[in-house]
């Protein structure tokens, strides 16, 4: 995700198992004015002593459940997936609440572990350093004994920088998924204070 932080774009990333509701949060946010950069997909890529954020922009998967959340969805040309209850959603019809700039790098703000949903309220704790990194790491690093192992001591290498670097927090959503954005600036704010 891309969203306007003072005078610049940076980036969040949310990290979860598959079906744990990463779209469905995703989409909730780009529909208060944050932008979709890509759906399952990103790059990270060291510059400068900073890690940042690519995203590959790709269609977003969207399962019945999101559609029933989010019903605005519904009114967007939804095409069908090889994977049972899941549509694909072009980022080009999203519109505006998808990136339109040129592809690029974008520092990371926040990395949040989505959790679980709950039907209270939206909860965000922030994660030590070591949990973050165990969490990202479990999502993303998959070595392949005798064939990958360089490349993902290099991804290893490059997920624990960017935790290092960058605030990282659990989530779990709650019902009310338009007050998502305000949630997550207020968290931000408490973070940059800290």
């Amino acid at each position: 995700l891309a969203v306007r932080i003072g005078a610049a774009w940076q980036s969040v990333v949310i990290v979860a198992p598959s079906g744990t509701g990463k779209s469905t949060a995703s989409l909730a946010l780009v529909n208060s004015g944050w932008q979709l950069v890509s759906d399952d997909v990103s790059l990270l890529c060291r510059q400068q002593g900073q890690t940042s954020v690519w995203g590959l922009p790709r269609q977003c998967h969207v399962r019945q459940g999101t559609r029933r959340l989010l019903p605005w969805i519904n009114d967007l040309p939804l095409t069908p997936t090889a994977i049972e209850g899941t549509c694909g959603l072009p980022l080009k019809s999203l519109g505006q609440r998808a990136w339109s700039g040129p592809p690029k790098p974008l520092k990371c703000a926040l990395v949040i572990c989505l959790e679980p949903h709950n039907d209270h309220d939206h909860v965000l704790k922030p994660l030590d350093r070591a949990s973050a990194l165990m969490r990202v790491a479990q999502e993303n690093v998959q070595p392949i004994e005798g064939v990958a192992d360089r490349n993902a001591q290099r991804a290893f290498g490059t997920l624990a920088q960017l935790v290092r670097q960058t605030p990282v927090c659990r989530l779990s959503t709650g019902p009310r998924l338009e007050l998502l954005a305000d949630r997550i600036f207020d968290y931000l704010a408490t973070q940059n204070h800290a």
